[in-house]
């Protein structure tokens, strides 16, 4: 039977080369690799309660089994649905994987929108955004990244016109990128694959989005909308040219998906990544990873060491309600008995060096390996951020897997559960958690692949969905799954085959309630074949975190709310006693957050103010006027207040979203001004 034997066969295993460097590689067995092991359940009733399915899904996909990429929800036509975008191997007429991939994109109603046969398997999630702002999307996805199998196709990152236009047809290549041939410091004949998934924003200030990702080739790199680089060779080891000449070299493979971030409050985009390091480095350290800022540059802003290969995904986020960004990390997979943590930094570029700037706030511990990427959210509705993670058990997950949740101000742990299915098995997942109120209490659930299910924790960590049920003959199989605690529904998002990417979680048909959605394989009927599975029917609640790595444009991160702040306060105002024209002065509006806000200013009587509203993207000067009629004898007066009402278009949270500023007149016979020079260099 589907027995819980099966997590061995989700198994992480490092493999070396005999080269200088290893070659860093993750397996997980494809789920064709074990159908002799995984005939179906005695019966489908019993999975008593299965949430209803959006009509028209679940589809079969051309290619296999979708392993590590994850579904991105996105409007790629224009008519306010969410298409659901995701990748995958080839697989040939006898059911073997093949050596290319497949991009797809499929409408709400289940019908396929369109679908782009690539030059290699896909396992990075495809990004969405607009690259050259003409309102129609495009799909980024990095190609290659399978360390499954001998390599048989080339890496690199390919961009796909989202919709139809004016010479060009949907899911048809706009630019393809081509990776260097350098996995093991020497040549294979293969340009090296990229599982990372990129990520799109601005990281130069020139108001044009770039893409930003890191290879197997031991690179990291920045393009322009149209596919150029537009770093130099960077940083180098020895006067020769590394990445093509094009690109930062870290001489290590690099799995993790960067975030981009303003972390400097330049309001620019910097990188945030992990990577992975070897002894023998131009740095010196001993093997394992690195947690990097870089800026638009390709300027090394800020780097730490950590003892394991960082193939998690850096979140970055406010988790302490000070206005400014965490970083906060997972690990990997390669080095054994080591990275059993989670880490959250803060960021100090004030400081001289760089191995200096990222400060451990709190490393809280897991109980094995952390392949996954942590995702951010108010799970105990303090009003503060918290961080999420699910975690093998031990270096290879043969035990099972867990889920952690830890309060983001000082790292004490919220909740530790151990992963079940439905009949009572640990498995071990490589699926990333994601975070919404699916139910309408207010309260975030955590949703991850766990078997061939979709798990679904409540904000505590108690279960939602069905675990180690009594209606199926034999559960609990693990004695670790027996239950303590009754799940508060008895609902299982049952795949009938493996999930092993993150879920999403959005409303793709724009009807107010959420759906759930998964993709793996189809079913136990058609063990080489991929699918896409929906569940309907959930409430509309928030979603802080709702698919691998935040949004479309694969940021990972959770913007900062607009904050209003208005400079100076309070403010005086000076008049000479008979001078005829009126007294003028002016305010700063800034917005320290990100994002814009709209706000109106209400005067005192007497007193106005021009603009009386507009809206803040960075900052804004604001001219206050004082009749100086009113106020001829020497004195000072306390006019009122003005007060500066910010609000949000999009209902976000402002902070002082109400600014008083009082205003005072000082008038005096006599009133004298000192200027001081001013040099300036040309």
């Amino acid at each position: 039977m589907y027995s819980k034997h099966l997590d061995a066969l989700l198994t992480f295993i490092g493999r070396s080369s005999s080269s200088r460097r290893p070659k860093l590689a993750v397996v997980i067995v494809a789920a064709l690799l074990i159908v002799a092991s995984l005939p179906a359940p005695v019966t489908q009733a019993n999975y008593n309660d299965n949430p209803p399915l959006q009509t028209g899904f679940p589809v079969m996909l051309a290619g296999a089994p979708v392993a590590l990429s994850s579904p991105t929800l996105a409007d790629l036509d224009g008519d306010n649905k969410l298409e659901i975008i995701v990748g995958g191997s080839g697989v040939t007429e006898s059911g073997a994987l093949s050596c290319d991939g497949w991009v797809y994109a499929y409408k709400s109603t289940g019908a396929l929108y369109w679908q782009t046969q690539v030059r290699a398997p896909v396992n990075a999630s495809p990004t969405v955004a607009d690259l050259n702002k003409d309102g129609k999307p495009e799909v980024i996805v990095g190609l290659g990244g399978d360390a499954s199998r001998s390599t048989c196709w080339h890496g690199g990152v390919v961009v796909l016109h989202g919709q139809d236009g004016a010479g060009w047809s949907k899911g048809s290549p706009v630019w393809l990128f081509d990776t260097q041939d350098w996995l093991d410091h020497r040549q294979d004949g293969w340009k090296d694959g990229v599982i990372a998934s990129p990520a799109v924003g601005d990281i130069t200030g020139d108001g044009w989005p770039e893409v930003v990702f890191g290879a197997w080739d031991q690179c990291i790199y920045a393009l322009d909308r149209n596919g150029n680089p537009i770093w130099g060779n960077l940083p180098g080891v020895l006067p020769q040219v590394y990445c093509g000449g094009h690109g930062y070299y870290n001489e290590d493979t690099i799995w993790s998906s960067p975030s981009l971030a303003d972390v400097n409050g330049d309001r620019v985009l910097e990188i945030i990544t992990g990577a992975d390091i070897t002894q023998g480095n131009m740095y010196g350290d001993p093997s394992g990873g690195y947690v990097y800022i870089l800026n638009g540059q390709g300027i090394m802003l800020a780097q730490t060491w950590l003892d394991q290969r960082v193939y998690s995904s850096p979140a970055v986020a406010d988790i302490d309600n000070d206005q400014q960004y965490e970083i906060v990390v997972g690990t990997g997979t390669h080095l054994p008995g080591t990275g059993y943590y989670v880490t959250a930094y803060e960021i100090d570029l004030n400081r001289p060096t760089p191995r200096e700037r990222l400060i451990v706030k709190w490393r809280s511990a897991t109980n094995g390996r952390v392949f996954m990427s942590p995702a951010i959210g108010d799970m105990n509705s303090d009003g503060s951020a918290d961080v999420v993670i699910t975690s093998a058990i031990g270096d290879y997950g043969t035990a099972g897997s867990e889920a952690f949740a830890w309060n983001g101000k000082t790292g004490q742990q919220l909740f530790r559960t151990r992963s079940c299915t439905f009949m009572g098995q640990s498995m071990n997942t490589q699926s990333s958690p994601v975070l919404a109120d699916i139910d309408g209490d207010n309260k975030l659930e955590v949703l991850y692949g766990h078997g061939w299910e979709v798990t679904i924790l409540n904000h505590d960590g108690t279960y939602y969905t069905d675990y180690s049920s009594p209606d199926y003959p034999g559960a609990p199989f693990d004695p670790a799954c027996t239950r303590t605690t009754a799940p508060s529904t008895t609902k299982t998002y049952y795949a009938k085959w493996l999930i092993t990417s993150s879920p999403a979680v959005g409303d793709l048909d724009g009807n107010g309630k959420l759906e759930v959605v998964a993709a793996g394989g189809y079913d136990y009927n058609n063990p080489t074949r991929g699918g896409i599975h929906v569940w309907t029917g959930q409430a509309n609640g928030a979603r802080p975190w709702p698919m691998f790595h935040r949004d479309a444009a694969h940021t990972g991160t959770a913007l900062l709310p607009p904050h209003q702040s208005v400079v100076p306060v309070p403010l005086l105002a000076l008049h000479e006693a008979g001078v005829p024209q009126n007294v003028q002065v002016s305010v700063l509006l800034k917005n320290l957050g990100d994002g814009s806000f709209q706000w109106t200013a209400s005067a005192p009587n007497g007193v106005t103010v021009s603009p009386a509203s507009g809206t803040v993207l960075t900052e804004s000067l604001v001219m206050v006027t004082i009749p100086s009629s009113q106020y001829s004898n020497e004195g000072t007066y306390n006019l009122g207040n003005i007060v500066f009402q910010a609000t949000c278009p999009t209902g976000c949270t402002i902070i002082n979203g109400t600014a008083n500023v009082p205003v005072t007149l000082r008038v005096a016979n006599e009133i004298s001004r000192t200027y001081l020079p001013a040099a300036m260099r040309r």
